[in-house]
This record gives C-alpha cells, sequence and structure tokens, in this order.
C-alpha cells in the first residue's frame, strides 16, 4: 500500500509538478463535453434495450461464416467489438468464455477474430487508465489548494479519501472516462434521474450508477495516491514517470470487479443496457421472425437474471 504524504509542503510540490508538466505539455486537461443535450433530468426515460438481444443475434457457423439477419460484414464486425467493450466495462477484462459469446463458432478463422478482439478489449482498457490519469490530474490540480482537499487526505482511512474523489465527479466526467464503453452501453438509461417504472429494470439502473462511480471513484484515487503524490523529502522523485506504478494501477482496476460491493449483482452481461445507437449503427438490425435465436423483449421481466 502506498504511504501517504500530507504535509502542506507536500501537496504544494504535488500542485507545482502538476503545473509544471502543465505548461510543458506532458498533459493536456481532458476535452470534457457537456451531457446537458442528453436530458437526464426529463420525465421520459430511455428505453431499455438489454445487451442480450444483441447476443442472442450473433451467432456464426464453423469456420467464422457470420449468419447475421442484416449481413453486412461491417455490421457484424461494430457488433462484436460493441459486444466486448461492453464486457469490458462490466469485468475490466474479456475471459474466454465471453470471448466465445461474442466470437461464436470454432475454426482458425474465429480463433483469430478471438485473438483481435482480445487487443481491441486490451485497448480500451489503456484508453480508459488514459483518461482516468487525466481526470486525476486535472482534479487534483484544481483542489490540491484547498482545505477540503487537504483534510480530505488525512483521513485515517481508505475508504474516506475514496469518497472525496467520487465526490468530485460529475456525469460529464463519468461520461467522458467511459466513453468507449458508452459506445456500447447506454449511459443515458445508466445516469437518468428517473425511477424505472418495472422494479427489475431499476435495480439495473441503480446497480450500474453505484458501480459506475465506485469503479470511477476508485481509479482516480488509485492514480493519486500511487502516481501523482509528491514527497517534498524526495523531491525528484516523480511517480507518474514510474511504469511499476502505472502497472499497479492497471492490477488495481482489474482487481476492482472482484472486490467491488456490486460483483454478485453485476456479473450478466445479457442485462446491460444497450446503447440505443447500436440500433442505427448496426443498419437495417430488426427481429428476424424466421431466426432460430430467442428474440428478447425489451420490456421483459428480467428479475430472474438478477438472482
Amino acid at each position: 500500500m502506498a504511504s501517504f504524504s500530507t504535509r502542506d509542503v507536500d501537496f504544494e510540490l504535488t500542485w507545482e509538478v502538476l503545473q509544471s508538466a502543465l505548461e510543458a505539455e506532458g498533459w493536456k486537461r481532458p476535452a470534457i463535453k457537456s451531457t446537458v443535450e442528453i436530458c437526464l433530468n426529463t420525465f421520459q426515460r430511455p428505453d431499455y434495450v438489454p445487451m442480450g438481444r444483441f447476443i442472442a443475434q450473433n451467432t456464426t457457423e464453423p469456420m467464422g461464416t457470420p449468419l447475421f439477419p442484416w449481413g453486412k460484414q461491417h455490421n457484424q464486425w461494430l457488433l462484436k467489438h460493441r459486444l466486448a467493450q461492453g464486457i469490458e466495462f462490466l469485468h475490466h477484462g474479456i475471459s474466454e468464455r465471453n470471448l466465445e459469446l461474442c466470437v461464436p463458432g470454432r475454426g482458425t478463422d474465429a480463433v483469430l477474430d478471438r485473438k483481435k478482439l482480445e487487443r481491441h478489449v486490451s485497448n480500451v482498457t489503456k484508453e480508459t487508465l488514459q483518461r482516468g490519469r487525466d481526470i486525476a490530474k486535472m482534479l487534483v490540480l484544481d483542489n490540491v489548494n484547498t482545505k477540503r482537499f487537504r483534510n480530505e487526505m488525512r483521513a485515517t482511512t481508505d475508504e474516506t479519501r475514496q469518497q472525496y474523489f467520487r465526490s468530485l465527479l460529475t456525469d460529464d466526467i463519468l461520461h467522458y472516462l467511459f466513453s468507449a464503453q458508452f459506445r456500447s452501453i447506454s449511459f443515458p438509461f445508466i445516469f437518468h434521474r428517473g425511477i424505472r417504472r418495472i422494479a427489475a429494470e431499476e435495480v439495473i439502473h441503480r446497480n450500474l450508477y453505484a458501480f459506475t462511480r465506485f469503479v470511477a471513484g476508485t481509479l482516480i484515487y488509485d492514480t493519486y495516491r500511487l502516481c501523482l503524490q509528491m514527497d517534498a523529502r524526495e523531491p525528484t522523485l516523480i511517480r507518474d514517470d514510474s511504469p511499476i506504478a502505472h502497472e499497479t494501477v492497471l492490477l488495481n482496476y482489474k482487481a476492482m470487479v472482484l472486490f467491488s460491493p456490486l460483483r454478485d449483482a453485476l456479473r450478466n452481461v445479457e442485462t446491460i443496457p444497450a446503447n440505443p445507437e447500436l440500433l442505427l449503427n448496426v443498419q437495417g438490425w430488426k427481429t428476424d421472425p424466421h431466426s432460430t435465436a430467442i428474440q428478447l423483449d425489451p420490456n421483459a421481466d428480467w428479475s430472474q437474471l438478477l438472482d
């Protein structure tokens, strides 16, 4: 566990190092866009389209020949990548079982496609951690000289310090942090302020909201304590330059799903709310009345999947 440097001179040095790096273009403030246009406070609740609807259509013959109702190869690969991004959001990686979920079938083509998806998921994780690093730098630079920041960092428990960083996370920041994953998952469903009319949907809504904030807050906190905080007694030791520090952040990110308080409630990829734009991106998608794959009703009661 990283030790904490909480003297005023430590905080002052942390600010100086971050500010100097910013001026030297060692990092840039993240370009965080407003989510106001998403209308998270309206009475109209976002539609719930479970990812299982797309998984049910994602079938292949042996050797990886696709059998998609919409037929176009671009759409097939788009869907597989989006499914993988949703899995990364939930599991911070992708298991062999979930690779088979994204690329069903056997043969050389399927094996090669799974390898490509593994690399894609790894890149999504790297992008998320890089965005988290920039967000952490921005938040620390803007707050390290405040009395509240210093008092919270002097707390005796990790939980108190984590809660402080979570309190700084706005919807805009969270949308930016997980922007790759939200190309697959419905950001409006998770962050809409209304209560879902169907109880099982509300459970998914509430759990995903809590999970997203837990992961983001823990990631930002880890980045600060392992990479950004400075110790004035060792002014030349900049942990942000250390590959070991960043590797530890990565390992902790992957382990979060194991110690998350919601690790059991969010184990089903099928119930994740799909991004509505996925329907638009996959041109011509529609349920196939002749398909042998199950057709999932987005308004169905999913409570049995939460057991």
